[in-house]
């Protein structure tokens, strides 16, 4: 495995454990990650706007959910800098 492809599991893996947190913890940082990951992903070429794409997850039960991360991660992240830098505000 790569540094790349080690990076890119983990930051998926990150965004998935916001998911849980914010449904099972209720964690308000966890919620706000989230939505900050689909205005990343709304103004990367998602073809939606951020708060639509917000709610389409909140719809999803917890495994599709985590299934589209994954795949929207795979599909529209090209650069993890960006992303953290991002979803962490910085």
């Amino acid at each position: 495995m790569t540094n790349v492809d080690f990076t890119t599991k983990l930051i998926d893996r990150q965004i998935e454990q916001c998911l849980i947190s914010w449904r099972g913890d209720k964690k308000p940082k966890a919620y706000e990650a989230l939505r900050r990951y689909c205005q990343y992903l709304a103004m990367h070429g998602y073809g939606a706007n951020a708060s639509t794409i917000l709610n389409d997850l909140e719809q999803m039960d917890n495994d599709r959910a985590a299934a589209w991360i994954k795949e929207t991660y795979g599909r529209f992240i090209k650069d993890d800098r960006s992303l953290i830098s991002h979803v962490l505000n910085v």
